[in-house]
């Protein structure tokens, strides 16, 4: 039995959204391990990158999440990641955003702590919000 054309015109479409989409997140960092695998059971695109998890417990009270940006004088955290993501836990949501992205963000905030010690960047929640997949906690099932 072969497919029918308005099916396999749907399937070039989807092939081609795959791809798009494959190019997207290794634009994020994700160089290897993006694949779309087609047909598969339950899923159209296999995808394996590394995501950085902060938890910002005073960002809902101060409308700023702090990123580590230097530590003793040295490049570190957001500078020196090689992740592909941060989920960055924030009061009551999850902001999601690509590090590319985030380092953009960063650059234009204000960085403050002790030269010594780690260096902080404040970057606003709301800058992040319009350039990041925002997830309520506990909206998952």
């Amino acid at each position: 039995m072969s497919d029918s054309p308005q099916w396999t015109a749907a399937k070039c479409v989807a092939d081609e959204a795959e791809t798009e989409f494959c190019t997207l997140v290794a634009s994020w960092g994700a160089v290897a391990g993006v694949k779309a695998i087609g047909r598969q059971p339950g899923a159209d695109l296999a995808v394996m990158l590394q995501i950085e998890i902060k938890a910002d417990g005073k960002a809902a009270s101060t409308g700023n999440v702090a990123l580590e940006v230097e530590s003793r004088g040295r490049p570190s955290g957001l500078q020196t990641t090689r992740a592909a993501l941060w989920a960055i836990r924030a009061g009551r949501e999850w902001i999601v955003i690509p590090v590319p992205v985030l380092r953009k963000l960063a650059a234009g905030a204000p960085v403050v702590g002790a030269a010594e010690a780690n260096r902080v960047a404040l970057v606003p929640v709301a800058a992040l919000r319009p350039l990041a997949l925002v997830v309520k906690r506990g909206a998952a099932t």
